[in-house]
């Protein structure tokens, strides 16, 4: 009778497949040849990989877009969507909308030669202090990207001391519009 005892530890983490051949070693009893969408922890448990989420199409799918992070709190986070000539918000699971159901864009100075560097890579810098990103790109006066409380509505791109003047920010009510569901072509 063939024997398969349970497998309670898998904090060996992967193994080389060098160590194939050595099932007397302790490690080799709680080793993984292959770990996909998992990370070993040191408990002995697997935890599955984050992922992400399709939410939407990005506003020009011709055109290279990046996304990046803007974590104020744990329960106050969310992911910009750099284009050419504009940022779009996402934050649990949805985009940010106004009352018309319209995505809200932050105009920026950004365009797609702006956005990628000749080796690749995104080419506008931030630098995150509480509400307010600092953005610095080659051939643009830094710009500040400015979070108000969401429920007024007011995010910003202006050059640094910018909006101290008296005129008052136009706002209008915002609010995320969960992620467009995904339909087969015979749908």
């Amino acid at each position: 009778m063939k024997a398969n005892p349970a497998i309670t530890g898998f904090n060996a983490g992967l193994l080389s497949p060098l160590l194939g051949g050595r099932p007397d070693l302790e490690k080799w009893q709680s080793g993984l040849v292959r770990c996909d969408n998992l990370i070993p922890r040191v408990q002995g448990a697997l935890q599955r990989a984050a992922g992400s989420v399709f939410v939407g199409a990005v506003k020009d799918s011709a055109m290279r877009c990046w996304l990046a992070p803007f974590v104020f709190s744990q329960a106050d986070a969310f992911v910009l969507e750099f284009g050419p000539g504009y940022i779009r918000l996402f934050r649990n699971r949805g985009r940010l909308v106004d009352a018309e159901d319209e995505i809200f864009e932050i105009e920026s100075p950004y365009l797609a030669a702006d956005l990628t560097r000749a080796d690749g890579s995104f080419g506008v810098r931030f630098e995150q202090s509480g509400d307010v990103v600092y953005l610095a790109c080659a051939g643009h006066a830094p710009r500040v990207l400015k979070r108000q409380p969401i429920w007024t509505g007011c995010w910003r791109c202006s050059r640094p001391g910018a909006g101290r003047s008296r005129t008052p920010i136009p706002t209008r009510r915002l609010r995320f519009r969960r992620r467009e569901r995904c339909r087969s072509a015979g749908q």
